[in-house]
């Protein structure tokens, strides 16, 4: 799995376009339901009642690596939503409605003139995304559930500097076991970048 990852972000011969990278995945691994795989081996375990550390380990690490896959299906249904796709692939693009409310305040008998000298401007974009990802994360019965909620904070902390790719990259890393919980955030996240 990772090498098929790495591959898309280094061979651009291979993958010169966002279409070429998601169509790539088409009738693979990805899209194989392999979850019987490690429930099969745990009802083996139990019938032939075999327990030994190396099992476990093998199977937490192939549950792991399930939920990572669930992040690689979610992330190519966003790609396959993405403007860049749908450009690529001779869609009309629908124009977006992206409502940014500005105050201004404190000037009187003044024209507005931004990024003048002796002028400050503070624009506020209210952002409830991180808000209600936060309070699905609060609500979810999941485990290291404080990680999670830390990596959130962090993402949306970042996202106020303007500089929050990195937090961003860290999050879905941290909550890559969550799927289930942060899915429906993920089409307002991606569309964020």
């Amino acid at each position: 799995m990772s090498e098929a990852l790495l591959t898309v972000n280094s061979d651009f011969s291979k993958y010169p376009t966002l279409t070429s990278i998601v169509t790539s995945f088409d009738g693979t691994w990805v899209y194989q339901d392999l979850e019987y795989i490690p429930r099969r081996a745990r009802e083996d375990v139990l019938r032939i009642q075999f327990k030994n550390w190396a099992t476990g380990q093998m199977l937490a690490l192939f549950d792991e690596q399930l939920g990572l896959l669930q992040v690689v299906r979610a992330t190519l249904a966003l790609l396959k939503q993405s403007d860049l796709y749908e450009l690529e692939n001779g869609m009309s693009i629908p124009e977006k409605n992206s409502s940014v409310n500005i105050t201004v305040g404190d000037i009187s008998n003044s024209a507005v003139a931004i990024h003048s000298a002796n002028s400050r401007q503070t624009l506020h974009r209210e952002q409830t995304i991180f808000r209600d990802l936060i309070k699905a994360i609060e609500d979810a019965p999941i485990e290291n559930k404080e990680a999670v909620l830390s990596a959130a904070r962090e993402m949306e902390s970042n996202y106020r500097t303007g500089s929050w790719i990195t937090a961003y990259k860290n999050f879905m890393s941290v909550a890559a076991d969550h799927v289930q919980v942060i899915q429906p955030f993920l089409p307002a996240l991606a569309s964020m970048l």
